[in-house]
């Protein structure tokens, strides 16, 4: 049988922006510094809860059908990812 996927929640942080994600596990490690969507730098600040990778993916895809369903905005990943860039790219002006 195959060891199934799994993916860990944790709290990320680039250039002052922090943001919570689930990654996969093996890239779980506090302290690490990790590329996520092409973007290096990510640093690993907290690791919480480790579930199945399907789990978190089916979660996640209903938390979207709620989220696009209600009036209520909201962040994802990519903005946060956006918001850091500029950031960066201020920065290093």
């Amino acid at each position: 049988m195959k060891k199934s996927e799994t993916m860990t929640q944790c709290k990320l942080e680039l250039n002052g922006v922090t943001d919570v994600a689930w990654i996969p596990t093996k890239f779980a490690k506090k302290g690490e510094y990790l590329e996520i969507q092409g973007t290096n730098g990510w640093k690993v600040l907290e690791v919480w809860d480790t579930d199945d990778a399907e789990e978190v993916i089916e979660r996640e895809r209903d938390f979207k059908k709620t989220r696009i369903a209600s009036d209520i905005s909201h962040g994802t990943l990519s903005d946060t990812v956006q918001k850091a860039l500029e950031n960066d790219k201020n920065n290093n002006r």
